[in-house]
Protein backbone atom coordinates (compact mmCIF):
# COMPACT_ATOMS: atom_id res chain seq x y z
CA UNK A 1 0.00 0.00 0.00
CA UNK A 2 2.07 2.84 -1.35
CA UNK A 3 -0.40 5.55 -0.39
CA UNK A 4 -2.82 5.57 2.50
CA UNK A 5 -5.43 7.58 0.62
CA UNK A 6 -6.08 9.02 -2.82
CA UNK A 7 -5.64 12.78 -3.10
CA UNK A 8 -8.13 13.97 -5.69
CA UNK A 9 -7.77 17.72 -6.00
CA UNK A 10 -10.18 18.21 -8.89
CA UNK A 11 -12.15 21.45 -8.74
CA UNK A 12 -15.04 22.10 -11.11
CA UNK A 13 -17.46 24.98 -11.60
CA UNK A 14 -21.18 24.73 -11.16
CA UNK A 15 -21.84 28.41 -11.83
CA UNK A 16 -23.01 30.02 -15.04
CA UNK A 17 -23.33 33.45 -16.61
CA UNK A 18 -20.45 35.91 -16.94
CA UNK A 19 -17.05 34.41 -17.71
CA UNK A 20 -15.39 34.35 -14.29
CA UNK A 21 -12.22 32.66 -15.57
CA UNK A 22 -10.38 34.80 -18.13
CA UNK A 23 -7.61 32.84 -19.87
CA UNK A 24 -5.41 35.93 -19.90
CA UNK A 25 -2.41 36.35 -22.17
CA UNK A 26 1.26 35.35 -22.35
CA UNK A 27 3.69 38.25 -22.69
CA UNK A 28 6.20 36.35 -24.83
CA UNK A 29 5.66 35.13 -28.39
CA UNK A 30 7.44 32.36 -30.32
CA UNK A 31 8.52 30.63 -27.11
CA UNK A 32 9.45 27.14 -25.98
CA UNK A 33 10.13 26.88 -22.25
CA UNK A 34 11.04 23.78 -20.22
CA UNK A 35 10.67 23.62 -16.43
CA UNK A 36 11.13 20.80 -13.88
CA UNK A 37 8.39 19.43 -11.66
CA UNK A 38 8.26 17.46 -8.44
CA UNK A 39 6.35 14.18 -8.63
CA UNK A 40 7.15 12.67 -5.24
CA UNK A 41 3.50 12.29 -4.24
CA UNK A 42 2.10 11.36 -7.64
CA UNK A 43 1.10 14.95 -8.45
CA UNK A 44 3.05 17.44 -10.65
CA UNK A 45 4.14 20.37 -8.47
CA UNK A 46 5.93 23.36 -10.00
CA UNK A 47 7.51 26.57 -8.77
CA UNK A 48 5.97 29.85 -9.94
CA UNK A 49 6.73 33.49 -9.19
CA UNK A 50 4.19 36.12 -8.24
CA UNK A 51 5.43 39.64 -7.46
CA UNK A 52 8.99 38.27 -7.26
CA UNK A 53 8.19 35.60 -4.65
CA UNK A 54 8.37 31.84 -5.32
CA UNK A 55 5.30 29.70 -4.62
CA UNK A 56 4.38 26.02 -4.78
CA UNK A 57 1.62 25.29 -7.36
CA UNK A 58 -0.05 22.11 -8.62
CA UNK A 59 -0.40 21.67 -12.39
CA UNK A 60 -4.01 20.51 -12.59
CA UNK A 61 -5.93 20.12 -15.85
CA UNK A 62 -9.00 19.16 -13.81
CA UNK A 63 -9.24 22.59 -12.18
CA UNK A 64 -9.25 26.29 -12.95
CA UNK A 65 -6.36 28.40 -11.72
CA UNK A 66 -6.62 28.67 -7.93
CA UNK A 67 -4.79 30.61 -5.25
CA UNK A 68 -4.85 30.04 -1.51
CA UNK A 69 -6.60 32.43 0.84
CA UNK A 70 -3.22 33.39 2.33
CA UNK A 71 -1.78 34.31 -1.08
CA UNK A 72 -4.93 36.23 -2.01
CA UNK A 73 -4.53 38.31 1.13
CA UNK A 74 -0.96 39.16 0.11
CA UNK A 75 -1.92 40.10 -3.46
CA UNK A 76 -4.97 42.16 -2.42
CA UNK A 77 -6.57 41.44 -5.79
CA UNK A 78 -10.01 42.83 -6.55
CA UNK A 79 -12.86 40.31 -6.35
CA UNK A 80 -14.71 39.88 -9.67
CA UNK A 81 -17.61 37.94 -8.22
CA UNK A 82 -18.53 35.19 -5.78
CA UNK A 83 -19.91 31.94 -7.13
CA UNK A 84 -20.41 28.29 -6.26
CA UNK A 85 -17.49 25.90 -6.78
CA UNK A 86 -17.61 22.12 -6.37
CA UNK A 87 -14.84 19.55 -5.90
CA UNK A 88 -14.26 15.97 -7.06
CA UNK A 89 -16.21 14.49 -4.15
CA UNK A 90 -19.45 16.39 -4.78
CA UNK A 91 -18.81 18.91 -2.00
CA UNK A 92 -19.12 22.62 -2.78
CA UNK A 93 -18.81 26.14 -1.41
CA UNK A 94 -19.18 29.77 -2.42
CA UNK A 95 -15.80 31.25 -3.41
CA UNK A 96 -14.28 34.51 -4.61
CA UNK A 97 -13.11 34.89 -8.21
CA UNK A 98 -10.25 37.32 -8.80
CA UNK A 99 -7.94 38.51 -11.58
CA UNK A 100 -4.20 37.94 -11.07
CA UNK A 101 -2.00 40.52 -12.79
CA UNK A 102 0.89 38.16 -13.48
CA UNK A 103 2.10 34.63 -12.77
CA UNK A 104 5.62 33.79 -13.94
CA UNK A 105 6.40 30.18 -14.90
CA UNK A 106 10.04 29.76 -15.84
CA UNK A 107 10.71 32.77 -18.12
CA UNK A 108 7.08 33.07 -19.23
CA UNK A 109 4.82 35.83 -17.98
CA UNK A 110 1.11 34.91 -17.78
CA UNK A 111 -0.99 38.05 -17.39
CA UNK A 112 -4.57 38.82 -16.33
CA UNK A 113 -5.46 35.29 -15.27
CA UNK A 114 -8.84 34.50 -13.75
CA UNK A 115 -8.53 32.51 -10.52
CA UNK A 116 -10.60 31.09 -7.67
CA UNK A 117 -9.68 31.82 -4.06
CA UNK A 118 -9.97 28.62 -2.02
CA UNK A 119 -8.92 27.47 1.42
CA UNK A 120 -6.32 24.83 0.47
CA UNK A 121 -5.98 23.80 4.11
CA UNK A 122 -9.58 22.69 4.64
CA UNK A 123 -8.91 19.06 3.67
CA UNK A 124 -6.04 17.61 5.68
CA UNK A 125 -4.65 15.52 2.79
CA UNK A 126 -4.47 18.62 0.57
CA UNK A 127 -3.07 20.75 3.39
CA UNK A 128 -0.14 18.34 3.71
CA UNK A 129 0.94 19.17 0.13
CA UNK A 130 1.61 22.77 1.24
CA UNK A 131 0.14 24.25 -1.92
CA UNK A 132 -0.04 27.99 -2.57
CA UNK A 133 -2.22 27.49 -5.61
CA UNK A 134 -3.08 25.59 -8.79
CA UNK A 135 -2.23 26.28 -12.42
CA UNK A 136 -5.50 25.30 -14.10
CA UNK A 137 -6.82 24.65 -17.59
CA UNK A 138 -8.11 28.17 -18.25
CA UNK A 139 -4.52 29.43 -17.92
CA UNK A 140 -2.93 26.45 -19.69
CA UNK A 141 -5.18 26.75 -22.76
CA UNK A 142 -3.05 29.56 -24.23
CA UNK A 143 -0.19 27.14 -25.03
CA UNK A 144 0.76 23.54 -25.81
CA UNK A 145 1.89 21.65 -22.70
CA UNK A 146 4.07 18.53 -22.80
CA UNK A 147 4.38 16.63 -19.51
CA UNK A 148 7.34 14.24 -19.49
CA UNK A 149 6.73 12.05 -16.46
CA UNK A 150 9.89 9.98 -17.00
CA UNK A 151 12.27 12.97 -16.91
CA UNK A 152 10.02 15.11 -14.69
CA UNK A 153 9.92 18.19 -16.86
CA UNK A 154 7.24 20.22 -18.60
CA UNK A 155 7.68 21.95 -21.95
CA UNK A 156 5.42 24.88 -22.83
CA UNK A 157 5.21 26.34 -26.36
CA UNK A 158 2.94 28.60 -28.43
CA UNK A 159 4.00 26.98 -31.71
CA UNK A 160 0.47 25.95 -32.72
CA UNK A 161 1.10 26.48 -36.45
CA UNK A 162 4.32 24.46 -36.56
CA UNK A 163 3.10 21.78 -34.18
CA UNK A 164 3.96 18.22 -35.23
CA UNK A 165 2.19 15.25 -33.76
CA UNK A 166 4.50 13.27 -31.44
CA UNK A 167 5.72 10.06 -33.05
CA UNK A 168 4.04 6.76 -32.18
CA UNK A 169 1.44 8.48 -30.03
CA UNK A 170 -2.18 7.73 -29.33
CA UNK A 171 -4.59 10.60 -30.02
CA UNK A 172 -7.31 11.32 -27.52
CA UNK A 173 -9.76 14.01 -28.65
CA UNK A 174 -11.46 16.16 -26.04
CA UNK A 175 -14.07 18.82 -25.52
CA UNK A 176 -13.63 21.72 -23.11
CA UNK A 177 -15.67 22.09 -19.96
CA UNK A 178 -17.03 25.61 -20.33
CA UNK A 179 -14.90 28.60 -19.38
CA UNK A 180 -12.73 26.41 -17.19
CA UNK A 181 -11.48 24.61 -20.37
CA UNK A 182 -10.79 21.33 -18.57
CA UNK A 183 -10.39 18.51 -21.15
CA UNK A 184 -13.22 15.97 -21.12
CA UNK A 185 -12.54 12.66 -22.89
CA UNK A 186 -14.03 9.21 -23.51
CA UNK A 187 -12.55 5.73 -23.21
CA UNK A 188 -13.89 2.34 -24.22
CA UNK A 189 -14.23 -0.76 -22.05
CA UNK A 190 -14.86 -3.86 -24.12
CA UNK A 191 -17.43 -2.57 -26.62
CA UNK A 192 -18.93 0.12 -24.35
CA UNK A 193 -17.92 3.77 -24.60
CA UNK A 194 -17.71 5.80 -21.42
CA UNK A 195 -19.47 9.01 -20.63
CA UNK A 196 -17.24 12.07 -20.48
CA UNK A 197 -14.27 11.72 -18.10
CA UNK A 198 -12.13 14.48 -16.66
CA UNK A 199 -8.55 14.41 -17.92
CA UNK A 200 -7.07 15.24 -14.55
CA UNK A 201 -3.37 15.79 -13.81
CA UNK A 202 -4.50 16.89 -10.33
CA UNK A 203 -5.49 13.35 -9.34
CA UNK A 204 -3.02 10.69 -8.26
CA UNK A 205 -5.39 7.83 -9.00
CA UNK A 206 -5.50 5.90 -12.27
CA UNK A 207 -8.74 5.55 -14.27
CA UNK A 208 -12.06 5.85 -12.46
CA UNK A 209 -15.31 5.07 -14.31
CA UNK A 210 -19.00 5.23 -13.34
CA UNK A 211 -20.12 1.81 -12.11
CA UNK A 212 -23.76 2.04 -13.17
CA UNK A 213 -22.76 2.83 -16.76
CA UNK A 214 -20.56 -0.29 -16.96
CA UNK A 215 -22.44 -2.54 -14.53
CA UNK A 216 -23.39 -5.16 -17.12
CA UNK A 217 -19.98 -4.95 -18.80
CA UNK A 218 -17.89 -5.71 -15.71
CA UNK A 219 -20.17 -8.19 -13.92
CA UNK A 220 -18.19 -11.22 -15.13
CA UNK A 221 -14.71 -9.66 -14.74
CA UNK A 222 -12.41 -10.60 -11.88
CA UNK A 223 -13.00 -7.95 -9.22
CA UNK A 224 -12.70 -6.90 -5.61
CA UNK A 225 -14.85 -4.53 -3.54
CA UNK A 226 -13.60 -1.70 -1.39
CA UNK A 227 -15.91 0.30 0.86
CA UNK A 228 -15.48 3.51 2.84
CA UNK A 229 -14.24 6.96 1.78
CA UNK A 230 -11.23 6.31 -0.49
CA UNK A 231 -10.64 9.82 -1.82
CA UNK A 232 -10.45 13.50 -0.91
CA UNK A 233 -11.09 16.80 -2.66
CA UNK A 234 -10.34 20.38 -1.63
CA UNK A 235 -13.36 20.44 0.69
CA UNK A 236 -12.58 17.13 2.36
CA UNK A 237 -13.36 13.43 2.15
CA UNK A 238 -15.90 12.01 -0.23
CA UNK A 239 -19.08 10.22 0.78
CA UNK A 240 -18.94 6.56 1.75
CA UNK A 241 -19.14 4.39 -1.32
CA UNK A 242 -18.64 0.83 -2.47
CA UNK A 243 -15.86 0.85 -5.04
CA UNK A 244 -15.17 -2.03 -7.41
CA UNK A 245 -11.69 -2.62 -8.78
CA UNK A 246 -11.96 -4.89 -11.83
CA UNK A 247 -9.42 -6.51 -14.12
CA UNK A 248 -10.55 -5.30 -17.55
CA UNK A 249 -9.43 -7.67 -20.34
CA UNK A 250 -9.70 -5.05 -23.11
CA UNK A 251 -10.06 -1.28 -23.28
CA UNK A 252 -9.12 1.63 -25.52
CA UNK A 253 -7.72 5.02 -24.57
CA UNK A 254 -7.66 7.01 -27.78
CA UNK A 255 -6.13 4.64 -30.31
CA UNK A 256 -4.24 2.66 -27.64
CA UNK A 257 -5.54 -0.85 -27.12
CA UNK A 258 -4.83 -2.04 -23.58
CA UNK A 259 -5.21 -5.45 -21.98
CA UNK A 260 -5.64 -6.61 -18.38
CA UNK A 261 -5.94 -3.17 -16.80
CA UNK A 262 -7.02 -2.66 -13.17
CA UNK A 263 -9.81 -0.08 -13.40
CA UNK A 264 -11.83 1.50 -10.58
CA UNK A 265 -15.62 1.67 -10.89
CA UNK A 266 -17.48 3.90 -8.44
CA UNK A 267 -20.52 6.15 -8.11
CA UNK A 268 -19.75 9.00 -5.71
CA UNK A 269 -16.51 10.52 -7.04
CA UNK A 270 -15.78 12.11 -10.39
CA UNK A 271 -14.96 9.88 -13.35
CA UNK A 272 -11.44 10.67 -14.47
CA UNK A 273 -8.09 9.72 -15.93
CA UNK A 274 -5.35 10.55 -13.44
CA UNK A 275 -1.61 10.36 -12.96
CA UNK A 276 -1.65 6.71 -11.94
CA UNK A 277 -2.27 6.00 -15.63
CA UNK A 278 -0.62 9.04 -17.22
CA UNK A 279 2.72 8.54 -15.47
CA UNK A 280 3.50 5.81 -18.03
CA UNK A 281 3.19 8.25 -20.95
CA UNK A 282 4.68 11.48 -22.23
CA UNK A 283 1.53 13.58 -22.40
CA UNK A 284 1.02 16.51 -24.78
CA UNK A 285 -2.11 18.68 -24.59
CA UNK A 286 -2.98 20.92 -27.55
CA UNK A 287 -6.02 23.09 -26.80
CA UNK A 288 -6.05 24.54 -30.34
CA UNK A 289 -6.95 21.22 -32.02
CA UNK A 290 -8.58 19.75 -28.88
CA UNK A 291 -6.26 16.73 -28.86
CA UNK A 292 -4.18 14.94 -26.22
CA UNK A 293 -1.22 12.84 -27.39
CA UNK A 294 0.07 9.92 -25.30
CA UNK A 295 3.51 8.45 -26.04
CA UNK A 296 4.47 5.27 -24.22
CA UNK A 297 7.40 5.58 -21.87
CA UNK A 298 8.20 3.02 -19.17
CA UNK A 299 4.79 1.42 -18.97
CA UNK A 300 4.44 -0.68 -15.84
CA UNK A 301 1.77 -3.31 -16.27
CA UNK A 302 -0.10 -4.05 -13.07
CA UNK A 303 0.09 -7.79 -12.49
CA UNK A 304 -1.42 -8.03 -9.03
CA UNK A 305 -3.06 -6.00 -6.31
CA UNK A 306 -1.50 -6.96 -2.99
CA UNK A 307 -2.58 -5.29 0.23
CA UNK A 308 -3.39 -5.63 3.92
CA UNK A 309 -6.86 -4.62 2.81
CA UNK A 310 -7.34 -1.25 4.49
CA UNK A 311 -6.39 2.40 4.12
CA UNK A 312 -5.91 5.12 6.71
CA UNK A 313 -7.09 8.70 6.97
CA UNK A 314 -5.77 11.02 9.68
CA UNK A 315 -8.56 12.78 11.56
CA UNK A 316 -7.38 15.29 14.17
CA UNK A 317 -3.91 13.73 13.65
CA UNK A 318 -5.24 10.30 14.62
CA UNK A 319 -5.05 7.38 12.15
CA UNK A 320 -8.53 6.02 11.44
CA UNK A 321 -9.57 3.13 9.18
CA UNK A 322 -11.06 4.92 6.13
CA UNK A 323 -11.55 2.02 3.69
CA UNK A 324 -11.67 -1.77 3.77
CA UNK A 325 -11.47 -4.39 1.04
CA UNK A 326 -14.12 -7.07 1.26
CA UNK A 327 -12.75 -10.51 2.25
CA UNK A 328 -9.28 -9.08 2.89
CA UNK A 329 -7.17 -10.10 5.87
CA UNK A 330 -7.91 -6.72 7.46
CA UNK A 331 -11.65 -7.36 7.33
CA UNK A 332 -11.26 -10.97 8.47
CA UNK A 333 -9.18 -9.80 11.45
CA UNK A 334 -12.12 -7.72 12.67
CA UNK A 335 -11.12 -4.22 11.57
CA UNK A 336 -14.05 -1.91 10.89
CA UNK A 337 -14.46 1.52 9.31
CA UNK A 338 -13.79 4.26 11.87
CA UNK A 339 -11.54 2.17 14.13
CA UNK A 340 -8.78 4.34 15.62
CA UNK A 341 -5.33 2.80 15.26
CA UNK A 342 -3.16 3.46 18.29
CA UNK A 343 -0.13 1.23 17.62
CA UNK A 344 1.56 -0.57 14.72
CA UNK A 345 4.47 -2.95 15.35
CA UNK A 346 5.16 -1.34 18.70
CA UNK A 347 5.15 2.23 17.40
CA UNK A 348 2.50 4.39 19.16
CA UNK A 349 0.25 6.70 17.14
CA UNK A 350 -1.70 8.30 19.97
CA UNK A 351 0.04 11.69 20.10
CA UNK A 352 1.07 12.55 16.56
CA UNK A 353 1.96 16.12 15.66
CA UNK A 354 0.54 17.69 12.51
CA UNK A 355 3.93 17.28 10.85
CA UNK A 356 4.03 13.56 11.68
CA UNK A 357 0.44 12.99 10.53
CA UNK A 358 1.25 14.73 7.23
CA UNK A 359 4.35 12.60 6.80
CA UNK A 360 2.35 9.40 7.23
CA UNK A 361 -0.41 10.72 4.97
CA UNK A 362 2.06 11.15 2.12
CA UNK A 363 4.25 8.16 3.07
CA UNK A 364 2.19 5.21 4.21
CA UNK A 365 3.09 3.92 7.65
CA UNK A 366 2.50 0.40 6.28
CA UNK A 367 5.34 0.77 3.78
CA UNK A 368 6.38 -2.48 2.10
CA UNK A 369 5.64 -4.69 5.08
CA UNK A 370 4.14 -8.17 4.64
CA UNK A 371 2.70 -8.49 8.14
CA UNK A 372 1.89 -6.10 10.97
CA UNK A 373 0.81 -6.28 14.59
CA UNK A 374 -1.83 -3.63 15.09
CA UNK A 375 -3.69 -2.25 18.11
CA UNK A 376 -6.92 -0.34 17.59
CA UNK A 377 -9.57 1.08 19.83
CA UNK A 378 -13.35 0.78 19.42
CA UNK A 379 -15.94 1.83 21.99
CA UNK A 380 -13.09 2.58 24.41
CA UNK A 381 -11.82 -1.00 24.18
CA UNK A 382 -8.39 -1.95 22.85
CA UNK A 383 -7.98 -4.88 20.51
CA UNK A 384 -4.78 -6.46 19.17
CA UNK A 385 -4.66 -8.15 15.77
CA UNK A 386 -2.02 -9.51 13.42
CA UNK A 387 -2.69 -8.82 9.73
CA UNK A 388 -0.91 -10.30 6.73
CA UNK A 389 -0.64 -8.77 3.30
CA UNK A 390 -2.24 -10.89 0.59
CA UNK A 391 -2.98 -10.85 -3.13
CA UNK A 392 -6.50 -9.51 -3.62
CA UNK A 393 -6.62 -9.49 -7.43
CA UNK A 394 -4.41 -10.92 -10.17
Amino acid sequence: MRKSILLLSLVFLVSCGKNLLPTGTIKQQGFTETIPFNFDNGLPLIQVQIAGVHYNFLLDTGAPTVISQELAAVLKSKTIKKSLVGDSQGNDGKQEFILIDEIKIGKLHFNDIGAVVINLKEAFEIKCLELDGIIGSNQMSNAIWEIDYKNKNITITDNFIGFKEPEASSKLHFIEMGDQKTPLVKVQVDSVRSKLLTFDTGANGSISLPYLHFKNTVKDYKQIKNYGSPSSGVYGAGKKDTVIVAKVPFMKVGSFELEDQFITFENSSSSLIGNGFLRNYKTTINWKNKTIYLQKQDTIKSRIIESFGFAIRYINYKPVVATLFQNSNAEKSGLQLGDEIIEIDGTPFTELTEEQACHYTLNSVLGNKKEIELTFIRNNQKQDVKIFSSILLE
